[in-house]
Order: structure tokens, then sequence, then C-alpha cells
């Protein structure tokens, strides 16, 4: 079989190997396909929330949409194209619409009345015998946006296609709330079928086989395999992140600006720095520096300034979920990541509506994933949802001392038996490592995580954005990895429904 120029050149970008070493992991992992092909964009270098501008020539079939038609071109969802009328995406777009206490109303109404008025628009809905439910949009139907990078500029949405949502398929267990599971639970996903087919010019992606390896990917695994993010979602978030160096890793700043002073420190932690056989600050490849004092207490240390290049500072954090499942009151800090300064350079990012792209990123094994599912679940549910969890595995990289006298003795984390305060679940604890979000954000729901699969010669959808469920909220930070639908938990439904309209899907084995 003969593939497209345009296929194969954005495979052979995407799996382009950028190397890591010294550069800030947070700040530096994005890259520009302009650039990489050898044409370096003249503008600033634009960046889910922080993320690079994707080539949407590369990746033609990530789609935004708006679930109701509007005045102005804008999208509330992304999602992916799996065949020229079909789209996967999540349920919880389509839950303003119509209420799940109403979807019986609808049908009745339907076969008595032709429709169902819902206070947006009309809607036709239609039950199958298997469960599965077809909610058609007769008035203000959705608008889907293909080739184009950012819908907010109309010459680039007019270098593209737009389509019309004629209905949506909605699973038997699809997914009721907006939120949380509740005590329901259910599955987060969706097929929206357009009312003309795509063009050639939009090469539809693959979804896994009931095989494919989905879970334990990542730069945080063995690395192989690298995995991407895509979305129209928001670029900036508020509050904003803190990064990974200070006490309060991956937490919501409480205060703004963020202050330009030194840190704060502890006062044996000064004394430590000052010493003349110690480092006069944490190592720049560690996070911290952990002093056991003679009575047994752990006290941790921190730069004074973040060794990120271009951090503004520091901040208050009040809220701390260091603790898997659990949120409390703190009174302590951390360093501002570049969330916090995102737009604050003459050229502003659309703050939503563009197509952007974040890679390096994990998808967890199935054991941690489900791990986060259960504690985030607040009581039993009917229907166990089917996710994949994504966010960033990080190992915990810091150095121990003891107090020795008037000195200080470097020791190995086994002399002493010693536990990160970080590792507060066995499951965490064994593997030295701590969790925390990718950045995902509101516009992003329905997008894909997605590998690219070089025998086919195309890219494999893996999962659809649902949420973030940890105590944290607002999209990010520590132990909140987002929940995405598991797209091959879901195959066979798939095909089942593509095939009814007499076209198919590409599956990866």
């Amino acid at each position: 079989m003969i593939f497209g120029c345009r296929t194969i050149l954005a495979l052979m970008i995407y799996n382009n190997v950028i190397s890591d070493e010294n550069i800030g992991e947070d700040y530096d992992y994005e890259y520009d396909d302009k650039e990489v092909l050898g044409k370096r964009s003249e503008n600033i270098s634009r960046r889910l929330v922080g993320a690079k501008r994707a080539d949407v020539e590369l990746v033609p079939w990530i789609v935004g949409y708006s679930a109701i038609r509007t005045l102005h071109d804008t999208t509330s969802c992304s999602g992916s194209l799996i065949s020229p009328s079909w789209i996967l995406s999540a349920a919880h777009c389509f839950v303003f619409l119509l209420p799940v206490t109403r979807l019986q109303k609808c049908v009745e109404n339907t076969k008595k009345k032709g429709k169902y008025n819902t206070r947006f628009m009309g809607m036709k809905c239609t039950a199958f015998l298997d469960g599965h439910l077809k909610m058609e949009l007769t008035d203000l139907p959705g608008k889907v946006y293909l080739g184009t990078g950012d819908v907010n500029d109309r010459r680039d949405v007019l270098k593209g296609d737009t389509f019309t949502i004629d209905y949506m398929i909605r699973h038997k267990f699809s997914y009721s709330g907006k939120s949380s599971y509740g005590s329901y639970g259910g599955y987060d996903i969706a097929l929206l079928h357009i009312a003309t087919p795509a063009g050639t010019r939009y090469r539809p992606a693959c979804i896994p086989g009931v095989n494919y390896k989905d879970t334990g990917l990542g730069k945080g695994y063995d690395g192989g395999v690298k995995v991407f993010l895509a979305g129209y979602g928001k670029y900036t978030r508020k509050p904003c992140l803190t990064d990974d160096h200070g006490p309060a890793k991956y937490h919501y700043c409480s205060s703004k600006p963020c202050r330009i002073s030194p840190a704060p420190s502890k006062i044996l932690c000064k004394k430590f720095f000052k010493h003349p056989n110690t480092p006069d600050d944490v190592p720049r490849d560690h996070t911290d520096l952990v002093i056991m004092t003679q009575s047994g207490t752990a006290v941790y240390c921190y730069p004074r300034f973040s060794p990120k290049s271009r951090s503004l500072g520091w901040c208050v954090v009040n809220e701390d979920a260091s603790v898997v499942g659990k949120l409390k009151r703190s009174g302590t800090w951390g360093f501002c990541s570049k969330e916090c300064y995102l737009n604050s350079d003459s050229f502003l990012e659309p703050e939503t509506n563009v197509l952007r792209l974040k890679t390096n990123v994990d998808i967890l094994d199935e054991e941690l994933c489900n791990f986060f599912l259960q504690k985030s679940l607040v009581k039993k549910v009917q229907v166990e949802p089917e996710i994949l969890c994504i966010g960033r595995s990080k190992h915990l990289n810091y150095t121990l001392w003891t107090v020795q006298g008037e000195g200080f003795k470097k020791v190995d984390h086994k002399e002493l038996d010693f536990k990160h305060k970080l590792e507060s679940d066995q499951i965490l604890d064994d593997r030295n490592v701590y969790i925390h979000s990718a950045g995902i954000c509101n516009g992003d729901s329905g997008g894909p995580v997605f590998v690219t699969e070089p025998k086919m010669s195309n890219f494999v959808v893996l999962g659809v954005v649902s949420g973030g469920r940890g105590k944290l909220g607002k999209c990010g930070g520590m132990n909140n990895p987002t929940h995405y639908a598991r797209v091959k938990k879901f195959t066979n439904w798939i095909q089942e429904v593509v095939a009814s309209t007499g076209e198919s899907v590409c599956v990866a084995e």
C-alpha cells in the first residue's frame, strides 16, 4: 500500500528523538515542527496548558468542534476523525444538551411528536435494542473544524473545512455526570457523525485492537514509545502551578504575583550550605536535599532560586495534595512554573480554540492507574469507568545527609531505610516516584492521547480526554493524572457503529 508523503513525513517528525540533556524537562520539552523541518519560525516560539502549537497538516485528523452552532467560530471540545464520517470524542461534551434524567422523555417525545425540544435546540432520540442511544441535533447542529490550526482566525478556518454534526451515538453505559463519577460511573466516550464525509485530505487515525499495548508507555517507563496529547483547549490556567524544585511540587499558587526574593529556607539548611565541607546549594540534577538530625527528624532543603532558566520566583501554597486522595490546608511554598508567565511576553497567545500539542507524557501502567481510579471514586459505582491515566511519572531525585557533631555526612538512602515524604502510599514507595498531571484543560475534552504506528504509517488513538479526578481539581497538579476513556475497551463497539453506515475503521493490532 502506498501512503501519502505528508503522513510519512509527519511520522518521521513525531518519532524524532529530542535529547533531554541539559534542558529543563518541564520548560523545554516542546519543539517546533517547522524548526525540525528546517524552517525556523520568525515569530516568537508559541507554546493543553502551555503546549506548543501543532502543525495541523501533520495531524489533520484531530478536530475541534462546538456541540451546538454559535454565531462565531469557536470550539467547546476536541476529537479524532476515525473514518470519513465519524469522530471519536467524550460523552460529557454533550451532557449539557440533554441531562440523563430526560433521555427517556426525549425518546418518548420523538416517537409521539417527531422530536423533543430542549432549551438549546430540537432533538430526536432513538433507543436501539442493545441499549445505545442515537441523538439527532435537529436545530442549531454543532460544527466541526478540520484542517484548522487556529479557529479564532477566520483566514485559517477558510484554509480548512467545516462540517455539520447531524447526530451522535451515546453508549448504553455512558458517563452521566459533569465533574465526578457519582454513584453511577460509566464510560466517557461518544461517537459523532458528520453530515458530509471528510475528503481524502483528512486521513483518519487508527484505533487500537483489543490486544494493543496501551499502558506503561512514555518517558517515565522505558521511553521507547513517545506519547502525544493534542487539543483545542485553554493555553493558561488560573491559578498557575509550581514546578518540581520547591517543597510544594506541582501545586497551585495561592499568591500572585510570584515573589522574586530568595525563597524561604530553614535555619539548618542555611547552616548546611555555609559549611566548608558541604555543597553550597542543592545539586542541579536533584530537587531536594534532606538532612536527618540526631533526633531522627528529616529536614528538607531547597534552592533559594529555582534552577529553571525562566523562573520568575516563588509563591505561597495553601492547599497540599501530596497524599493521594487527600487535600489539606498548608502553609508552604513552591517555585512558580512556566504557567505563571505564559502570556507575559509581548506576543499573547489566544486563550483557546488553537490546536496545541504536548509530548513526553506517560500513560501509567494498569496497577498504578487503578490505584488512582479507586482513590477518585467517592462511593461504589454501578459501572466502573474504563480509563487510561495520563500524566508524568517522576523519579524522586534527592541527596540524603546526616548531622555529625558540628558537621554533616552524606549517606545512602538504604543505609537509613529512609522514606521521602512524597512516598505516602506503598505503591509509590516501591517505585520511588510521584505522579502529576500533563496539563489537559477546558476545551481539550474528547481530544486524543496517541502514538505513532510505523508499521501502518499512521497514528493510533489510545484514549479520549475525560478529565482530572484528583483532589486538586482545576485540570492539573500533584496526584491528579487525567482520566482518558480507554479506546481499546470499545473497539468492537466502535467498529459496529461505524460499519452500520457502510464505513470502516483502521485497527492497529
